[in-house]
């Protein structure tokens, strides 16, 4: 037996739908031949007469209109499937999984989604808050469509692109000492009581650096794991901490905290973590689209230089160790946390 094709399933339908040859084959813009060869040929390929012919008139045969419901059911499906391809090409509906550390994900980044699924509102999103070192694991496994990390990594499983660069703040309460200072030193906090970041991350390193290089002792009573815990520190008046800028940001806008430029720079990047051997959705695009648009767009102090890239930097090229220029006094790396 031979099978029926799509062509034949189609002409069969125009028939039953339009109840005769002559109006199915101007629905197809076939000529009636095609279309009565095209029955034919349907009959011979399912082993089964669907219409009993008199005086030129096609009548269908009770097992054509139970082969109808069955067609239609599949014709339905296909209108599904082509309705549901083209709301993943307007990106109003799919999947996104986000894993980020708390600098963006705690805030800037529900903004920007909030802003995304205003045209994006049949998307299921997913958002989660881990450390740098668990945004590359997710990245690696496929378990997220994109990764917002604090450390370049070099993994095989990942493609890794700079989203930016921005420089470390300096926080401190609304009515204390500094607040008319316009740069902050690390020895204008000799004896302050000093928020850190928990001792084996590498941020408190950098930071802890700088300050022994210059010989300037601190009140460190508390650690912390988060740049939005800190702010809440300083915020309540406990003591002063260094921080990236964006969730600073927040706080300073809220007028709960002051945010003072700091020197020696204390450079932050932020980088883009995705599966390798997975080609980004379009809405995985999108999103990446609007962030970086986000953070071109936000208003950060101008001491924080944000730096942005728009090109991609390949992981084996964004690991190697780059010649520079000679640093100036006091110059320090990126912090990764």
């Amino acid at each position: 037996m031979a099978t029926a094709t799509y062509r034949q399933i189609e002409a069969f339908k125009a028939v039953m739908d339009t109840g005769g040859v002559t109006d199915a084959a101007e629905k197809l813009h076939l000529s009636q031949p095609a279309v009565s060869k095209l029955l034919a040929n349907f009959e011979l390929a399912i082993g089964m007469r669907l219409f009993s012919r008199n005086r030129k008139r096609l009548a269908p045969t009770v097992e054509a209109h139970s082969l109808l419901r069955e067609i239609n059911k599949i014709f339905a499906g296909v209108q599904e499937v082509t309705r549901f391809a083209s709301e993943l090409r307007s990106l109003r509906t799919g999947e996104l999984t986000i894993a980020s550390v708390a600098a963006l994900g705690q805030r800037h980044i529900p903004r920007v989604l909030a802003e995304f699924i205003k045209t994006h509102d049949s998307l299921n999103i997913g958002l989660h808050i881990r450390s740098s070192a668990e945004v590359a694991d997710w990245a690696a496994s496929q378990k997220a469509d994109v990764g917002i990390s604090m450390m370049p990594v070099d993994h095989p499983a990942i493609r890794d692109e700079i989203l930016c660069e921005v420089d470390a703040v300096c926080v401190i309460p609304t009515g204390h000492r500094l607040r008319s200072r316009r740069v902050i030193e690390p020895r204008d906090l000799a004896g302050e009581n000093f928020i850190s970041f928990m001792r084996d991350g590498r941020l408190r390193h950098v930071i802890d650096s700088v300050f022994e290089d210059a010989r300037v002792a601190r009140q460190l009573r508390i650690d912390t794991f988060m740049s939005d815990s800190a702010c809440a520190f300083v915020a309540s008046d406990v003591g002063v901490s260094v921080v990236e800028p964006f969730t600073a940001v927040e706080y300073a806008n809220a007028r709960q905290l002051l945010i003072k430029p700091f020197r020696p720079s204390v450079p932050y990047q932020f980088r883009l973590l995705f599966p390798r051997f997975r080609e980004p959705s379009l809405v995985t695009q999108a999103f990446v689209e609007a962030l970086r648009a986000s953070i071109d767009a936000f208003r950060l102090p101008a001491a924080a230089k944000i730096r942005t890239a728009g090109q991609p930097v390949p992981v084996s090229e964004s690991v190697r160790p780059r010649r520079r220029a000679p640093a100036r006094r006091g110059a320090r790396a990126p912090a990764r946390g």
